[in-house]
Protein backbone atom coordinates (compact mmCIF):
# COMPACT_ATOMS: atom_id res chain seq x y z
CA UNK A 1 0.00 0.00 0.00
CA UNK A 2 1.16 3.35 -0.65
CA UNK A 3 2.14 5.52 2.01
CA UNK A 4 0.91 9.29 1.95
CA UNK A 5 3.31 11.51 1.50
CA UNK A 6 4.77 13.28 4.97
CA UNK A 7 4.42 17.14 5.02
CA UNK A 8 7.49 19.09 5.95
CA UNK A 9 8.25 19.42 9.01
CA UNK A 10 5.85 17.03 10.51
CA UNK A 11 7.34 14.38 12.75
CA UNK A 12 6.59 10.85 12.08
CA UNK A 13 4.33 9.05 14.80
CA UNK A 14 5.59 6.34 17.06
CA UNK A 15 3.71 2.85 16.72
CA UNK A 16 1.09 2.35 18.88
CA UNK A 17 0.96 6.11 20.12
CA UNK A 18 -2.70 7.45 21.22
CA UNK A 19 -4.26 10.81 19.98
CA UNK A 20 -3.91 13.37 21.96
CA UNK A 21 -6.95 14.44 24.52
CA UNK A 22 -8.20 18.35 24.26
CA UNK A 23 -5.70 20.67 26.08
CA UNK A 24 -7.30 22.62 29.16
CA UNK A 25 -6.30 26.07 27.25
CA UNK A 26 -8.97 24.52 24.71
CA UNK A 27 -11.74 24.14 27.10
CA UNK A 28 -11.62 27.28 28.81
CA UNK A 29 -13.45 29.09 26.09
CA UNK A 30 -16.40 26.77 26.39
CA UNK A 31 -16.57 26.81 30.31
CA UNK A 32 -16.67 30.69 30.54
CA UNK A 33 -19.43 30.54 28.05
CA UNK A 34 -21.36 28.85 30.22
CA UNK A 35 -20.76 30.48 33.06
CA UNK A 36 -21.87 33.39 31.33
CA UNK A 37 -25.21 31.89 30.16
CA UNK A 38 -25.91 30.13 33.83
CA UNK A 39 -25.75 33.81 35.49
CA UNK A 40 -27.78 35.52 32.54
CA UNK A 41 -29.96 32.77 33.37
CA UNK A 42 -30.31 33.13 37.13
CA UNK A 43 -30.60 36.87 36.87
CA UNK A 44 -33.37 37.03 34.36
CA UNK A 45 -35.12 34.75 36.62
CA UNK A 46 -34.90 36.33 39.71
CA UNK A 47 -35.61 39.77 37.68
CA UNK A 48 -39.21 37.61 36.55
CA UNK A 49 -39.40 36.72 40.22
CA UNK A 50 -39.32 40.17 41.56
CA UNK A 51 -42.76 40.62 43.42
CA UNK A 52 -44.56 43.71 44.13
CA UNK A 53 -44.37 43.78 48.20
CA UNK A 54 -46.93 42.12 50.18
CA UNK A 55 -49.43 44.64 51.90
CA UNK A 56 -49.01 44.66 55.73
CA UNK A 57 -51.75 44.75 58.08
CA UNK A 58 -50.70 48.46 59.02
CA UNK A 59 -50.58 49.13 55.58
CA UNK A 60 -54.24 47.94 55.34
CA UNK A 61 -55.21 49.74 58.25
CA UNK A 62 -53.91 52.68 56.74
CA UNK A 63 -55.66 52.72 53.43
CA UNK A 64 -58.48 52.29 55.67
CA UNK A 65 -58.21 55.24 57.55
CA UNK A 66 -57.10 57.60 54.86
CA UNK A 67 -60.08 56.72 52.50
CA UNK A 68 -62.36 57.66 55.62
CA UNK A 69 -60.52 60.75 55.74
CA UNK A 70 -61.10 61.56 52.16
CA UNK A 71 -64.77 60.41 52.01
CA UNK A 72 -65.14 62.64 55.24
CA UNK A 73 -64.56 65.57 52.72
CA UNK A 74 -67.32 64.66 49.65
CA UNK A 75 -65.11 62.14 48.14
CA UNK A 76 -67.06 58.93 46.68
CA UNK A 77 -65.03 55.79 46.54
CA UNK A 78 -65.30 55.78 42.92
CA UNK A 79 -63.05 59.43 43.11
CA UNK A 80 -60.22 57.54 44.80
CA UNK A 81 -57.40 56.03 42.27
CA UNK A 82 -55.14 53.64 43.61
CA UNK A 83 -52.24 51.38 42.64
CA UNK A 84 -49.90 49.43 44.47
CA UNK A 85 -45.96 49.68 42.94
CA UNK A 86 -42.87 48.10 43.91
CA UNK A 87 -42.40 50.92 46.44
CA UNK A 88 -45.39 50.82 48.05
CA UNK A 89 -49.43 51.81 48.02
CA UNK A 90 -49.93 55.05 45.90
CA UNK A 91 -53.60 56.94 45.94
CA UNK A 92 -54.56 60.11 44.11
CA UNK A 93 -58.14 61.85 44.77
CA UNK A 94 -59.39 64.94 43.20
CA UNK A 95 -61.17 66.94 45.37
CA UNK A 96 -64.20 69.66 44.88
CA UNK A 97 -62.63 73.32 44.00
CA UNK A 98 -63.92 74.72 46.77
CA UNK A 99 -62.35 71.39 49.69
CA UNK A 100 -59.87 73.04 51.80
CA UNK A 101 -56.75 71.64 51.67
CA UNK A 102 -55.91 72.95 55.00
CA UNK A 103 -58.26 70.98 56.97
CA UNK A 104 -57.96 67.69 54.67
CA UNK A 105 -54.01 68.10 56.17
CA UNK A 106 -55.32 68.58 59.53
CA UNK A 107 -57.41 65.61 59.47
CA UNK A 108 -55.21 63.24 57.73
CA UNK A 109 -52.17 64.33 60.36
CA UNK A 110 -54.63 63.55 63.57
CA UNK A 111 -56.14 60.54 62.37
CA UNK A 112 -52.73 58.97 60.95
CA UNK A 113 -50.98 59.76 64.17
CA UNK A 114 -53.76 58.03 66.18
CA UNK A 115 -52.56 54.63 64.46
CA UNK A 116 -49.05 54.86 65.38
CA UNK A 117 -47.82 56.28 61.94
CA UNK A 118 -46.75 59.14 60.64
CA UNK A 119 -46.37 62.15 57.29
CA UNK A 120 -43.02 61.80 56.37
CA UNK A 121 -42.86 64.70 53.78
CA UNK A 122 -45.63 66.70 52.41
CA UNK A 123 -45.22 69.04 49.12
CA UNK A 124 -47.10 71.66 47.69
CA UNK A 125 -48.16 71.35 44.44
CA UNK A 126 -50.07 73.40 41.78
CA UNK A 127 -53.59 73.75 42.85
CA UNK A 128 -52.89 70.29 45.69
CA UNK A 129 -50.50 69.05 47.68
CA UNK A 130 -48.66 65.55 47.97
CA UNK A 131 -47.79 63.58 50.88
CA UNK A 132 -45.77 60.76 51.96
CA UNK A 133 -46.84 58.43 54.84
CA UNK A 134 -45.03 55.80 56.59
CA UNK A 135 -44.78 54.06 60.23
CA UNK A 136 -41.64 53.93 62.24
CA UNK A 137 -39.60 56.25 59.38
CA UNK A 138 -40.58 53.69 56.38
CA UNK A 139 -42.51 55.06 53.59
CA UNK A 140 -45.60 53.21 52.75
CA UNK A 141 -47.51 55.27 50.90
CA UNK A 142 -48.21 58.09 48.87
CA UNK A 143 -51.00 60.02 48.35
CA UNK A 144 -51.50 63.32 46.22
CA UNK A 145 -54.71 65.64 46.62
CA UNK A 146 -55.67 67.77 43.86
CA UNK A 147 -58.25 70.49 43.82
CA UNK A 148 -60.07 70.47 40.27
CA UNK A 149 -60.72 73.63 38.74
CA UNK A 150 -64.25 75.61 39.15
CA UNK A 151 -66.97 74.94 36.94
CA UNK A 152 -67.90 78.41 37.55
CA UNK A 153 -66.49 81.57 38.35
CA UNK A 154 -65.57 81.95 42.54
CA UNK A 155 -67.42 84.54 44.60
CA UNK A 156 -65.11 87.70 45.15
CA UNK A 157 -65.71 87.89 48.69
CA UNK A 158 -63.81 85.68 51.03
CA UNK A 159 -65.41 82.76 52.45
CA UNK A 160 -67.03 82.91 56.21
CA UNK A 161 -69.09 81.13 58.50
CA UNK A 162 -68.39 76.99 58.89
CA UNK A 163 -69.12 75.58 55.95
CA UNK A 164 -70.30 71.97 55.05
CA UNK A 165 -68.36 69.04 56.75
CA UNK A 166 -67.26 70.55 59.21
CA UNK A 167 -66.39 68.86 62.34
CA UNK A 168 -64.62 69.84 65.38
CA UNK A 169 -60.97 69.84 65.46
CA UNK A 170 -59.56 67.30 68.10
CA UNK A 171 -58.11 69.52 71.02
CA UNK A 172 -56.69 66.89 73.47
CA UNK A 173 -53.41 67.51 74.15
CA UNK A 174 -50.99 64.55 72.55
CA UNK A 175 -47.85 65.12 74.89
CA UNK A 176 -44.38 65.14 74.68
CA UNK A 177 -44.21 62.81 71.16
CA UNK A 178 -40.78 63.75 68.84
CA UNK A 179 -41.62 60.37 66.91
CA UNK A 180 -44.63 62.40 65.66
CA UNK A 181 -43.30 64.67 63.31
CA UNK A 182 -46.21 66.60 60.95
CA UNK A 183 -46.25 67.04 57.49
CA UNK A 184 -46.23 70.70 57.12
CA UNK A 185 -44.85 73.42 59.72
CA UNK A 186 -47.62 74.11 62.10
CA UNK A 187 -48.97 77.70 63.20
CA UNK A 188 -51.16 78.38 65.70
CA UNK A 189 -53.12 82.11 66.64
CA UNK A 190 -54.76 82.75 69.48
CA UNK A 191 -57.44 85.42 69.82
CA UNK A 192 -56.74 86.84 72.83
CA UNK A 193 -59.32 89.53 75.22
CA UNK A 194 -62.58 87.40 74.55
CA UNK A 195 -65.04 87.86 76.79
CA UNK A 196 -66.19 91.46 76.73
CA UNK A 197 -68.91 91.36 74.65
CA UNK A 198 -70.79 89.08 72.08
CA UNK A 199 -70.37 91.59 69.16
CA UNK A 200 -70.25 90.88 65.44
CA UNK A 201 -66.28 90.72 65.26
CA UNK A 202 -66.63 88.00 68.04
CA UNK A 203 -68.95 86.24 66.45
CA UNK A 204 -67.45 86.30 62.87
CA UNK A 205 -64.15 85.42 64.39
CA UNK A 206 -65.69 81.78 65.94
CA UNK A 207 -67.51 80.67 63.34
CA UNK A 208 -64.59 81.64 60.48
CA UNK A 209 -63.67 78.64 58.40
CA UNK A 210 -59.55 78.39 60.20
CA UNK A 211 -59.06 76.39 63.38
CA UNK A 212 -58.65 79.72 65.50
CA UNK A 213 -57.98 79.18 69.50
CA UNK A 214 -59.52 81.42 71.61
CA UNK A 215 -58.33 83.27 75.05
CA UNK A 216 -61.02 83.72 77.42
CA UNK A 217 -60.95 86.77 80.30
CA UNK A 218 -62.35 85.32 83.78
CA UNK A 219 -64.92 86.60 85.60
CA UNK A 220 -65.83 89.11 82.49
CA UNK A 221 -70.07 89.34 81.65
CA UNK A 222 -69.53 87.32 78.13
CA UNK A 223 -66.97 84.94 79.84
CA UNK A 224 -69.07 81.99 80.55
CA UNK A 225 -71.78 81.93 77.24
CA UNK A 226 -68.47 82.65 75.34
CA UNK A 227 -66.82 79.39 76.74
CA UNK A 228 -69.98 77.10 75.84
CA UNK A 229 -70.11 78.80 72.22
CA UNK A 230 -66.75 77.55 71.72
CA UNK A 231 -67.53 74.23 72.61
CA UNK A 232 -70.50 73.65 70.86
CA UNK A 233 -68.07 75.02 67.47
CA UNK A 234 -65.46 72.74 68.37
CA UNK A 235 -63.31 76.01 68.94
CA UNK A 236 -60.01 75.95 71.71
CA UNK A 237 -60.32 77.05 74.81
CA UNK A 238 -57.85 78.99 76.71
CA UNK A 239 -57.83 81.07 80.18
CA UNK A 240 -57.02 84.69 79.62
CA UNK A 241 -55.24 85.12 82.72
CA UNK A 242 -54.86 88.80 84.15
CA UNK A 243 -51.12 89.40 85.84
CA UNK A 244 -49.56 92.39 87.00
CA UNK A 245 -48.72 94.70 84.47
CA UNK A 246 -44.97 97.04 85.02
CA UNK A 247 -47.11 99.91 84.70
CA UNK A 248 -49.63 98.65 87.47
CA UNK A 249 -51.85 100.16 89.37
CA UNK A 250 -51.93 103.53 86.50
CA UNK A 251 -52.24 100.14 83.99
CA UNK A 252 -55.17 97.99 85.62
CA UNK A 253 -54.98 94.37 84.29
CA UNK A 254 -59.05 94.11 85.26
CA UNK A 255 -60.50 91.64 87.92
CA UNK A 256 -59.15 88.44 89.12
CA UNK A 257 -55.31 89.68 88.66
CA UNK A 258 -52.62 88.01 89.92
CA UNK A 259 -50.47 91.16 91.50
CA UNK A 260 -47.01 90.52 92.55
CA UNK A 261 -47.94 91.48 96.45
CA UNK A 262 -50.46 88.64 96.82
CA UNK A 263 -49.06 85.71 98.82
CA UNK A 264 -48.74 82.29 97.45
CA UNK A 265 -51.83 80.90 98.72
CA UNK A 266 -53.99 83.77 97.06
CA UNK A 267 -52.41 83.54 94.02
CA UNK A 268 -53.24 80.01 93.40
CA UNK A 269 -56.78 80.74 94.69
CA UNK A 270 -56.75 82.95 91.81
CA UNK A 271 -56.24 80.58 89.35
CA UNK A 272 -58.40 77.96 90.32
CA UNK A 273 -61.23 80.67 90.21
CA UNK A 274 -60.12 81.83 86.89
CA UNK A 275 -59.85 77.90 85.76
CA UNK A 276 -62.76 76.94 87.17
CA UNK A 277 -64.96 80.28 85.57
CA UNK A 278 -63.74 79.27 81.73
CA UNK A 279 -65.70 75.73 80.97
CA UNK A 280 -63.76 73.96 78.91
CA UNK A 281 -59.71 75.28 78.77
CA UNK A 282 -57.38 73.28 78.14
CA UNK A 283 -54.50 76.06 78.87
CA UNK A 284 -53.74 79.21 80.22
CA UNK A 285 -51.57 82.05 78.91
CA UNK A 286 -51.39 85.69 80.57
CA UNK A 287 -53.01 88.76 79.97
CA UNK A 288 -50.41 91.85 80.15
CA UNK A 289 -48.17 90.49 83.12
CA UNK A 290 -45.09 92.22 82.22
CA UNK A 291 -44.51 92.15 85.60
CA UNK A 292 -45.55 89.60 87.16
CA UNK A 293 -44.05 87.15 84.42
CA UNK A 294 -40.47 88.55 85.69
CA UNK A 295 -41.09 87.35 89.40
CA UNK A 296 -39.98 84.19 89.87
CA UNK A 297 -42.08 83.53 93.47
CA UNK A 298 -44.91 84.47 91.47
CA UNK A 299 -44.71 82.21 88.68
CA UNK A 300 -43.88 79.12 90.63
CA UNK A 301 -47.12 79.62 92.38
CA UNK A 302 -49.04 79.70 89.05
CA UNK A 303 -47.75 76.94 88.02
CA UNK A 304 -47.72 74.47 90.78
CA UNK A 305 -51.83 75.55 90.83
CA UNK A 306 -52.21 74.67 87.47
CA UNK A 307 -50.23 71.26 87.06
CA UNK A 308 -52.61 70.23 89.72
CA UNK A 309 -55.90 71.27 86.69
CA UNK A 310 -54.81 67.92 85.24
CA UNK A 311 -52.94 68.09 81.37
CA UNK A 312 -53.01 71.90 80.96
CA UNK A 313 -50.73 73.83 78.94
CA UNK A 314 -49.09 77.22 79.31
CA UNK A 315 -48.23 79.36 76.68
CA UNK A 316 -46.28 82.71 77.51
CA UNK A 317 -47.58 85.85 75.70
CA UNK A 318 -44.23 87.23 75.95
CA UNK A 319 -45.28 90.75 76.58
CA UNK A 320 -41.72 91.32 78.02
CA UNK A 321 -38.72 90.15 76.91
CA UNK A 322 -37.61 89.23 80.19
CA UNK A 323 -40.44 86.87 80.95
CA UNK A 324 -39.70 83.53 82.63
CA UNK A 325 -43.35 82.21 82.29
CA UNK A 326 -42.36 79.61 79.69
CA UNK A 327 -39.23 78.16 81.37
CA UNK A 328 -40.67 77.89 84.95
CA UNK A 329 -43.59 75.97 82.98
CA UNK A 330 -41.38 73.68 81.68
CA UNK A 331 -39.49 73.27 85.24
CA UNK A 332 -42.93 72.26 86.40
CA UNK A 333 -43.41 69.53 83.91
CA UNK A 334 -46.03 71.61 81.98
CA UNK A 335 -45.94 71.60 78.06
CA UNK A 336 -45.61 75.12 76.93
CA UNK A 337 -45.08 77.63 74.17
CA UNK A 338 -43.94 81.03 73.91
CA UNK A 339 -45.80 83.64 71.33
CA UNK A 340 -43.45 84.37 68.13
CA UNK A 341 -45.30 87.36 67.33
CA UNK A 342 -48.19 89.64 68.22
CA UNK A 343 -49.86 90.61 64.76
CA UNK A 344 -52.10 93.61 65.59
CA UNK A 345 -49.49 95.09 67.60
CA UNK A 346 -50.59 98.28 65.45
CA UNK A 347 -53.98 97.62 64.29
CA UNK A 348 -53.23 98.22 60.96
CA UNK A 349 -54.19 96.17 58.03
CA UNK A 350 -51.08 95.90 56.16
CA UNK A 351 -49.27 95.55 59.35
CA UNK A 352 -51.19 92.74 60.18
CA UNK A 353 -51.26 91.74 56.78
CA UNK A 354 -47.16 91.45 56.83
CA UNK A 355 -46.93 90.22 60.74
CA UNK A 356 -48.78 87.25 59.02
CA UNK A 357 -46.25 86.84 56.61
CA UNK A 358 -43.84 86.72 58.94
CA UNK A 359 -45.34 84.53 60.99
CA UNK A 360 -45.17 81.97 58.14
CA UNK A 361 -41.64 82.37 57.81
CA UNK A 362 -40.81 81.49 61.70
CA UNK A 363 -42.76 78.62 61.41
CA UNK A 364 -40.92 77.51 58.14
CA UNK A 365 -37.45 78.49 59.95
CA UNK A 366 -38.26 76.44 63.70
CA UNK A 367 -40.87 74.32 62.60
CA UNK A 368 -43.66 75.83 64.56
CA UNK A 369 -45.12 79.22 65.59
CA UNK A 370 -47.47 81.16 67.80
CA UNK A 371 -49.25 84.56 66.79
CA UNK A 372 -51.50 86.39 69.00
CA UNK A 373 -54.09 88.78 67.62
CA UNK A 374 -57.32 90.37 69.16
CA UNK A 375 -61.06 90.64 68.07
CA UNK A 376 -60.97 93.59 65.92
CA UNK A 377 -62.50 94.39 63.04
CA UNK A 378 -58.94 95.13 60.69
CA UNK A 379 -57.88 91.50 62.32
CA UNK A 380 -60.78 89.68 61.30
CA UNK A 381 -60.94 91.48 57.81
CA UNK A 382 -56.85 90.48 57.24
CA UNK A 383 -58.07 86.78 58.33
CA UNK A 384 -60.26 86.10 56.49
CA UNK A 385 -58.87 87.35 53.39
CA UNK A 386 -54.90 85.73 54.02
CA UNK A 387 -56.19 82.74 55.45
CA UNK A 388 -57.72 81.49 52.47
CA UNK A 389 -54.82 82.70 50.47
CA UNK A 390 -52.40 80.32 51.94
CA UNK A 391 -54.54 77.03 50.87
CA UNK A 392 -51.80 74.45 49.66
CA UNK A 393 -48.91 76.58 51.34
CA UNK A 394 -46.04 74.70 52.75
CA UNK A 395 -47.38 75.57 56.73
CA UNK A 396 -50.83 74.30 58.14
CA UNK A 397 -52.31 76.07 60.69
CA UNK A 398 -54.10 74.12 64.17
CA UNK A 399 -55.21 74.86 67.46
CA UNK A 400 -52.43 75.75 69.59
CA UNK A 401 -52.65 72.24 71.54
CA UNK A 402 -51.59 70.01 68.33
CA UNK A 403 -48.18 72.06 68.40
CA UNK A 404 -47.24 69.55 71.12
CA UNK A 405 -47.41 66.45 68.65
CA UNK A 406 -44.90 67.93 66.20
CA UNK A 407 -42.73 67.99 69.49
CA UNK A 408 -42.08 71.61 69.00
CA UNK A 409 -41.56 73.70 71.68
CA UNK A 410 -41.06 71.97 74.58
Amino acid sequence: MARKPKKRGEKPKKPGAKPKKATRRSLAPLAYGLFLLMVAGILAIKGLESPIPEERPFDEELRSVVVAVLRGHGLEIDDIRERTTRAGLELEASMPADASLTRINLDLTTEVEEIGGEILAGKARARGIEFEIGHRGEPSMKLRVRRMLPTTQPESTPRSGVGPGFKPWLAALHGDQDHLVAALPRVAIIIDDIGHNEGTVVADLLTMDAPLTFSILPLRPHSASLARRCGQLGREVLVHLPMEPAGYPGVDPGDGAILCFMQDDEIRGRVREAWASVAGAVGLNNHMGSRATTDLRVMNAVMEELAVSGGAFFVDSFTSHESIGFSVAKAHGLPALASSIFLDQADDPDSISTNLDRLAQIARKRGSAVAIGHPRRNTRDVLRRRLSEFEGEMWVLVPASMLFSAGVNT
